[in-house]
């Protein structure tokens, strides 16, 4: 699954996701090289160092996310 993620500077980041559930996911931005752990928090998600960020958009592409689209964290989309 890969997720746009708003940070609270307004930039967009990209990020593919490695495991999560509805409070937890654990990412890799672009270009990063480390995973990041980022927690929930009503509509946000903090990571470790305590950076904000929002879910702008989310590919959703299996079975995997399945809790993520039944907490409305993200929803699945249909080609044309």
């Amino acid at each position: 699954m890969q997720l746009v993620l708003r940070d609270a500077r307004g930039t967009h980041t990209n990020a593919v996701v490695l495991s999560g559930n509805t409070d937890r996911l654990r990412v890799v931005f672009r270009g990063g090289r480390d995973a990041v752990e980022l927690r929930r928090e009503g509509e946000e998600w903090f990571s470790e160092e305590g950076e904000v960020f929002e879910i702008d958009a989310c590919i959703a592409d299996g079975d995997f996310q399945a809790p993520l689209l039944r907490a409305g964290l993200c929803q699945r989309t249909h080609a044309a």
